[in-house]
């Protein structure tokens, strides 16, 4: 895997560049919202944790004050080898011939009616984004944070030893948390066909895969701290989309201090065909194995490494130990808004649907989004969704293989055992003061295990699947029925070019939980696209 590793990297640094440039949104970010609302090609091309667009229509001009419009535009040339970047576009900039750096702190600072401490949140850091030879990209970005957390992310924390996005942590004062967030790649173009446009595209460093277009994912959702992986996307003619991606990941054991946490590695591919006479279907078949060896001490199985392949023959001819899993998704484009789904299958026996067997395990997805595209007065994205996962889906009788990185779900983040309603609504007003609006909504049920967990009830992926209750009526939400219900809104405030502010509220009701709480922040925050919170 090295070798090919270091090979791909060669390619990239020396392949002709192309004319369209490819940007990393990072998934269920304000940054990916406001692509999608600005740019028509993001729309349309987007592709797993890649946006193409054109290298036309970068044409913009400085303006005061800053607004969110303008923002979008700057976030795109930064992006763009062909552009002249224009000196707000960051702090530091330095560019000589095809080289360009650009440094931005970040700043991430909050008060709340929660938490023991004067800020709620508070994180300092730095992003760097490079452009080499006018052929490689590389984006770099650390942060260091001590946070409160609310009381349900603290269950979380307490049940799991982790915090939902990110890798280790330590205690901070009186029940906070100090962690450090990190992610860096370098991305170029490895092959080209100008005269057909199509592309190969790889991207190599941590950072997080999503799969599909939803707010959630049922194939990959990156959901937890970013990860080391290779991603390698070709597309032919914008007819058929190729991605092919690896990953190497952390299994979970208690932080003592001085171990080595075992090592699990994830060979996925997703095969896109677009047809129609706009291009406005298309279907997708996504494949995904995660494996480890030697109880995680051992290295990536080469036999994964054909890209090409069907992984549920290798993972049979190599003796089924591994967790391998299928699924479909199908979109659909017109005037009046994109509808799309996803469907999982974990193991399934049609002879056995009837009887409720555990191991017919599988989910579905289905959504609606609706882009308005952002002008100088208003854009939105408008999305409802409809998640469904049967009990002990993603899990495994080896719980190191189960679909989880860091003890955190690399699916759908609340697991199994679940039908949940979710929803978003983003609005962006460049003229009431560059001001923009979020609301999102969540109505989830699970059936938990009971006792702690010493009742499997199939929700919990970290668990191994031979700890099953029984083997048939095997229904959803068995266990402990807890209904969650989660309504946010929060409005923020560009007053320049990536500082903002910014006010929220959120209230969360769940049934098992006798506490029920109104959570209130006010921040501000220089880099606006962060990730916002998973749970």
């Amino acid at each position: 895997m090295i070798k090919f590793i270091l090979t791909s990297l060669i390619i990239v640094i020396f392949a002709r560049p192309l004319d369209a440039q490819f940007l990393g949104v990072e998934p269920n970010s304000l940054c990916e919202d406001f692509f999608l609302m600005s740019v028509e090609d993001a729309k349309h091309q987007q592709l797993q944790g890649l946006v193409l667009r054109n290298k036309t229509g970068n044409k913009f001009s400085k303006a005061k004050p800053y607004a969110v419009d303008k923002f979008v535009n700057y976030q795109v040339a930064e992006n763009d080898t062909h552009n002249s970047l224009v000196s707000s576009i960051a702090l530091l900039r330095w560019r000589k011939g095809n080289n360009t750096l650009l440094i931005n702190p970040t700043l991430d600072l909050a008060v709340a009616n929660y938490g023991n401490g004067f800020f709620q949140r508070n994180g300092r850091g730095v992003s760097l984004r490079t452009h080499l030879f006018g052929k490689l990209s590389a984006f770099a970005f650390a942060e260091e944070n001590q946070t409160y957390l609310t009381d349900y992310t603290n269950d979380f924390r307490d049940s799991y030893g982790v915090i939902p996005g990110v890798g280790f942590w330590k205690n901070f004062k009186n029940g906070g948390s100090d962690y450090f967030r990190t992610s860096g790649y370098l991305a170029g173009n490895v092959f080209e066909d100008k005269s057909s446009s199509s592309y190969s595209h790889l991207t190599f460093g941590h950072f997080n895969q999503k799969f599909g277009k939803g707010i959630r994912s049922l194939f990959l959702g990156a959901n937890g701290p970013s990860n080391l992986g290779l991603r390698l996307v070709t597309n032919l003619s914008g007819f058929i989309t190729y991605t092919n991606y690896f990953g190497q990941m952390n299994g979970f054991t208690p932080l003592l201090g001085n171990k080595l946490l075992p090592k699990k590695y994830i060979a996925s591919h997703r095969l896109g065909i677009n047809i129609g006479s706009k291009k406005q279907w298309s279907i997708g078949l996504f494949e995904s194995v995660i494996h480890s060896r030697n109880n995680g001490e051992g290295g990536f199985d080469i036999d994964y490494l054909n890209p090409i392949i069907f992984y549920r023959s290798v993972e049979s001819n190599l003796g089924s130990a591994d967790n391998a899993l299928v699924g479909l998704d199908l979109n659909y484009n017109s005037k009046y808004g994109e509808l799309y789904g996803q469907l999982i299958i974990d193991e399934f026996k049609f002879s056995e649907l009837d009887k409720n067997w555990w191991a017919n395990k599988y989910g579905y997805q289905l959504g609606y989004r609706h882009v308005k595209p952002l002008n100088n007065s208003y854009g939105h994205i408008v999305q409802v969704e409809v998640n469904q996962v049967r009990p002990y889906t993603y899990s495994h009788y080896n719980p190191l293989n189960s679909f989880s990185h860091y003890n955190q779900a690399l699916a759908h983040p609340y697991g199994a055992n679940l039908r949940e309603i979710t929803a978003k609504y983003v609005a962006v007003f460049p003229k009431l003061s560059n001001t923009w609006l979020e609301v999102n909504a969540m109505f989830l049920t699970q059936g938990l295990d009971t006792f702690k967990g010493s009742s499997n009830m199939g929700s919990n992926l970290r668990l191994s699947n031979d700890t099953r209750v029984k083997d048939y009526d095997v229904t959803l939400f068995q266990g402990k029925k807890n209904a969650t219900t989660s309504l946010s809104i929060s409005v923020g405030k560009m007053i320049f070019h990536r500082f903002s502010l910014k006010l929220g509220y959120q209230y969360r009701d769940e049934s098992l939980v006798t506490r029920k709480r109104n959570y209130l922040t006010a921040g501000v925050k220089y880099q606006i696209d962060g990730t916002r919170a998973i749970l």
